[in-house]
């Protein structure tokens, strides 16, 4: 029981995020028609036992969120979990590229080092 219940879980997971997803579709008709496919097919699904056939639903719902996720537009909230770039130079955090473009960061291999441009 405990693996029908992480199963449960799981799908119920995916669809919540989906369902996120299709809610922030721009088009009116392809959100209607979003949500009533992803409930059709939770539906269909629900009896599946064959634990072959749910990873394979599984990942085809991973997939159509991946999907939905590149082609569904971010909204505002969103920029405050966007990632960055973190640079220590001496010891302290530089946020951003950490040098001005077209700058040498002073440890910089060169010639000198040793290194002959050869592959490892």
């Amino acid at each position: 029981m405990a693996v029908a219940a992480q199963r449960r879980e799981l799908v119920l997971s995916g669809y919540r995020q989906l369902l996120r997803l299709i809610y922030r579709l721009p088009d009116a008709s392809q959100r209607h028609s979003g949500l009533q496919e992803a409930a059709r097919t939770l539906r269909e699904r629900r009896t599946c036992d064959d634990a072959e056939k749910h990873l394979a639903h599984l990942k085809e719902l991973a997939a159509r969120t991946a999907f939905l996720r590149v082609i569904t537009p971010r909204r505002p909230s969103d920029a405050a979990q966007a990632t960055g770039r973190f640079v220590l130079r001496e010891g302290k955090l530089v946020e951003g590229a950490g040098e001005a473009p077209g700058s040498r960061c002073e440890h910089a291999a060169t010639h000198d080092d040793g290194w002959l441009g050869q592959r490892v």
